[in-house]
């Protein structure tokens, strides 16, 4: 099954995936940990690529190396601190998560596609993210959306579409482009703003479509019987 699917993967999502499996065993052996702290998860990351076009947009725009490095650094920790609020937003999934996938199946997985054979017997290593108190009908809306999505999911462009935050990057751009035009002796300011605020918003949906191409392969990382339990 892993081989079939492997040929219907584009390159970017075999990286994604490996990525996530290779943070799942993580997760697993040494506690769950935030993403932007571990080696994998550079290893898929467009953050460089992004901030290396912020620089130069910059440059376009006619501010000075300064400048420019001054706004790309700004994008920079403006998608560094929605990783960071997306990890703690984001941990009631991974209460979820622990209950429902099946380790032995993510460890073939992980051979699989990142070819690395990895122990998953021990008792899984937990730390104060494992404690957070999650209620059972949140549990139960989690499950009910992945069953939905088991036979079929969104398409990307339906989930870039359907995503407020993508409205409010469109909006976003539109009115920088204004300031641009109406105050072109502020392009700093402007530039600092937007990046910022685009940052917090793409990277949440960047997060979804991240999702959505990774779960053809990581749905067969759970244990479906106990996510209907959990239903």
């Amino acid at each position: 099954m892993e081989q079939f699917m492997s040929r219907d993967l584009n390159f970017y999502q075999l990286r994604l995936i490996r990525r996530e499996l290779s943070l799942l065993a993580i997760y697993r052996n040494k506690g769950r940990q935030p993403r932007i702290t571990q080696v994998a998860y550079w290893r898929a990351s467009a953050i460089p690529f992004v901030v290396g076009v912020a620089f130069f947009i910059s440059r376009y725009l006619g501010l000075d190396d300064t400048q420019s490095t001054m706004t790309a650094a700004i994008l920079f920790g403006g998608l560094l601190l929605a990783d960071m609020h997306l990890f703690v937003s984001n941990a009631p999934a991974w209460i979820f998560a622990r209950q429902t996938i099946d380790w032995g199946q993510v460890a073939r997985l992980h051979k699989n596609f990142v070819g690395e054979a990895i122990d998953l017997s021990q008792p899984p290593v937990k730390n104060r993210w494992d404690t957070v108190r999650v209620p059972q009908s949140y549990l139960k809306g989690i499950g009910g959306m992945y069953q939905s999505m088991a036979n079929q999911s969104p398409t990307v462009v339906q989930v870039i579409s359907q995503s407020p935050e993508f409205r409010v990057i469109g909006i976003l751009t539109l009115l920088t482009v204004a300031s641009l035009m109406l105050a072109p002796d502020f392009v700093g300011f402007s530039l600092s703003v937007y990046f910022f605020l685009f940052a917090w918003n793409a990277k949440r949906v960047k997060a979804a479509v991240d999702f959505h191409l990774t779960w053809p392969v990581l749905k067969h990382a759970f244990n479906w019987d106990s996510i209907r339990g959990l239903s």
